[in-house]
């Protein structure tokens, strides 16, 4: 479980609108507009990062060491890994009370 102060709202922003939407309604959170790109931010997060997508790899399971696999990977669900540029970062104007909270 998280404490919905400290989610990040970082959806990829190479994903389409209604998905990124479809993956914030079910986990009760709010879908609000970003300001610099069209992903939506998340309304319950008190601090924001919007970024591009400028690079991507696949995880190359025979590059990685056993113990990586196992501890990290033990389904075998491998992934992606994103490098991203920051566009934008913002707060809420209370973050700081909020944190506390």
């Amino acid at each position: 479980m998280f404490h919905k102060h400290s989610i990040s709202s970082s959806i990829r922003t190479n994903l389409r609108v209604e998905e990124a939407v479809s993956q914030i309604i079910p986990a009760g959170l709010t879908a609000l507009p970003g300001k610099m790109v069209k992903v939506p931010i998340i309304e319950e997060c008190i601090m924001h990062y919007e970024c591009r997508v400028v690079h991507e790899n696949e995880v190359i399971p025979e590059a990685l060491q056993k113990t990586i696999i196992n501890d990290a990977y033990p389904q075998g669900d491998f992934h992606r890994i994103y490098a991203g540029q920051i566009l934008a970062t913002y707060a809420d104007d209370n973050a700081a009370e909020k944190q506390m909270q």
